[in-house]
């Protein structure tokens, strides 16, 4: 198995259909584009009305940003908050479910570009 990131470790563990869609492309061990199949997946759920994957989701992507290193903050803020903050105005409407972190980084990525959203402020 490639180096992988222990954020994405996890997320393969907890989410199968992630674990599926990360694998079926050749990004194994990029963080920025596993982080970003899951922020497509994440969108998918959110336009399907699957509010109980969303949120768990989130929660586990608000979850990360405690003890994150500086790569993986930066690739949930441009690789996953990014896709609902500049998404279409029905995807923004997901920041009222996010948890406060993920929150902050959906934020900042609206504030673009200052504060710049890795700047640690998250």
């Amino acid at each position: 198995m490639p180096n992988r990131h222990p954020f994405v470790l996890a997320l393969r563990d907890l989410f199968p259909e992630v674990k599926a869609a990360v694998d079926s492309y050749e990004i194994a061990g990029l963080l920025h584009c596993e982080v970003g199949e899951f922020a497509r997946l994440s969108v998918e759920a959110f336009n399907a009305g699957d509010l109980d994957r969303v949120r768990r989701y989130f929660e586990f992507a608000s979850g990360a940003f405690e003890g994150a290193d500086a790569g993986l903050r930066n690739a949930l803020h441009v690789s996953y908050a990014e896709a609902f903050a500049w998404g279409t105005p029905h995807e923004q409407t997901a920041r009222a479910l996010m948890p406060e972190r993920l929150a902050l980084a959906f934020d900042g990525m609206l504030a673009w570009p200052h504060p710049h959203p890795t700047d640690g402020a998250v």
